[in-house]
């Protein structure tokens, strides 16, 4: 009687543990632990410079910041998001430095602490860079929200987010112009022509001919009306992005053929008719008195 009573007590309680356990379980997956991160990047837009666009030395990096699209359980809480109408003002997010970097290393950073209620504008000179192929990147340094799913507890999460890699060229060199074939020498004409070459494209050329202003050409030209006397020239070229070149200023003399007065071409003709007139007269006379 007592090991059936002792055996009835041990099922009992392998029985009650059991359901016990099988209860602690339920009640575990019943009430899970969960939360929502919101930590959706900003979009990042470089507007300057762009793709393989050329550009000078001292360039002017153009940027601004947008926050995502934002819903009730989105990545990104502002204020009109049902956490901060509730009162939980704390509860957003926010860009708080963008970090700039120029070949892959860090160029400069900028302070921003903004929730992007607006648009973040910025910029930042890019300064003596080398001629050739360059890349620049923009990371955003920001805060977020980890939510627990039944709004129990909050805390504070750190992200990062970044703006496409952007490649584009340097110039910094100006064009090269070599003035052919004006010499320092003397010219005999009123009128030479202008020829040059240039080892770039350009987008504006001119001339100044004995220091005055500057006349615009679209290529090869020609010199006129030039008096006598010294002369002096330079051209000058801007290329595709505002580098401008100078040529060497050439020096030349433009000496004009001497004119005879009038007498002295015609006189030694009028004189030779005039006596051919005598001497016909002289004759008939004579051969009249015969």
């Amino acid at each position: 009687m007592i090991k059936k009573s002792l055996f009835a007590a041990v099922f009992l309680s392998i029985i009650l543990s059991t359901a016990c356990g099988t209860q602690l379980v339920g009640t575990t997956k019943a009430n899970p632990i969960g939360e929502d991160i919101f930590n959706e990047p900003p979009v990042i837009t470089i507007k300057s410079p762009l793709n393989n666009e050329t550009y000078p030395a001292d360039g002017l990096l153009v940027f601004n910041l947008t926050k995502p699209e934002v819903g009730t359980y989105s990545g990104w809480i502002d204020e009109s998001s049902v956490w901060v109408t509730n009162d939980w003002t704390n509860l957003r997010n926010k860009v708080v430095y963008v970090n700039v970097t120029l070949d892959g290393k860090m160029y400069g950073s900028i302070k921003v602490n903004s929730y992007l209620s607006s648009p973040f504008n910025s910029s930042l000179n890019l300064a003596n860079l080398e001629d050739g192929v360059h890349s620049v990147q923009i990371q955003a340094a920001c805060e977020g929200v980890a939510l627990e799913w039944h709004g129990l507890w909050q805390r504070q999460v750190f992200y990062n987010g970044s703006s496409d890699i952007v490649c584009f060229n340097v110039d910094g060199t100006s064009p090269v112009i070599v003035i052919m074939p004006v010499e320092n020498k003397t010219y005999s004409v009123t009128e030479i022509p202008l020829n040059f070459t240039l080892n770039e494209p350009t987008s504006q050329m001119t001339y100044s001919l004995d220091g005055q202003a500057n006349v615009t050409i679209t290529g090869n030209a020609t010199l006129t009306g030039l008096s006598g006397g010294e002369h002096n020239i330079t051209v000058y070229a801007t290329d595709i992005v505002g580098n401008t070149g100078t040529s060497e200023t050439v020096y030349f003399t433009i000496t004009k053929p001497e004119h005879f007065p009038t007498m002295m071409v015609i006189a030694p003709a009028a004189s030779a008719a005039v006596l051919g007139v005598g001497l016909l007269v002289y004759f008939k006379k004579h051969n009249h008195q015969k």
